[in-house]
């Protein structure tokens, strides 16, 4: 189990595909409970987190 983004980047290097895994840990950190995570929750409030965090982990290999 992927437990934040630093890891799935070093898995997506690897050739594996994550975002399932992504999506799992944002939406319940962000949301609460994996459950919960709505259609508007996800565009509104995960994927900016997870673009967020993915646009800092690649500045910091750059």
């Amino acid at each position: 189990m992927l437990t934040g983004p630093e890891e799935c980047v070093e898995e997506f290097r690897k050739g594996y595909n994550c975002s399932q895994a992504l999506l799992a840990i944002y939406s319940k950190d962000v949301v609460g409970d994996k459950e919960t995570a709505t259609k508007e929750s996800l565009f509104t409030v995960i994927c900016p987190k997870i673009i967020k965090d993915a646009a800092e982990i690649v500045e910091g290999i750059l």
